[in-house]
């Protein structure tokens, strides 16, 4: 089964209402969020396939496409949406993932539009890299490799920005990053041991 169809089995099941036949076919009653039964889903989507200016930051095959197929999909679920933010190739600048997703979910949370209920999904498909040995980051349409971090999304401000929304709304928060480097998102030796449990 191709990564794009794991992924794809991933959300169906871990988005689809408990209610419902394909959840309770598989068991996976027990592991998925209260926020789909109850609340609503929030999500940012980006796919990055092509790159502004950059020789060191070829342009991409199917990160564009990947973002699109996880919209569709929400659309299609039946799932409550509250939002989706969804920005691919030129539309996916460093100014825009930043202010028109990350910052838009903040005050969401803020204003309490996002509470205990909801899901929040955060999907980053893309270049990964690093400009230094401490942080590794995630290239949107604009970044500039080994030249200016200030373009490209910290792995350690994203971290940043999750724990302050479970922090501040509960809400469930579920980040997938497919970019190289994504082992460097950190899921820990017991959250590796649940997902493989789960998944086995």
């Amino acid at each position: 089964m191709s990564g794009r169809s794991w992924l794809a089995l991933f959300l169906a099941i871990l988005l689809c209402p408990a209610g419902s036949s394909t959840a309770q076919n598989r068991g996976a009653e027990a592991v998925i969020p209260s926020a789909t039964t109850d609340g609503k889903v929030y999500a940012l989507v980006v796919g990055v396939s092509k790159y502004k200016n950059d020789p060191l930051v070829p342009n991409l095959r199917f990160a564009r496409a990947d973002a699109d197929a996880i919209v569709d999909f929400l659309n299609s679920s039946g799932l409550k949406i509250g939002e989706i933010v969804h920005l691919t190739d030129e539309n996916a600048s460093y100014i825009n993932v930043s202010e028109r997703g990350f910052d838009k979910i903040t005050r969401l949370i803020r204003t309490k539009v996002i509470t205990s209920d909801d899901l929040i999904l955060v999907y980053l498909a893309g270049h990964g890299g690093a400009f230094n040995e401490t942080d590794s980051y995630f290239f949107t349409y604009d970044s500039e490799h080994m030249q200016d971090a200030g373009t490209s999304l910290s792995i350690r401000d994203i971290k940043g920005y999750i724990n302050s929304w479970r922090r501040n709304s509960k809400a469930n928060v579920l980040f997938v990053f497919d970019a190289c480097r994504s082992q460097t998102v950190g899921m820990g030796e017991r959250g590796l041991k649940q997902a493989s449990e789960y998944l086995t």
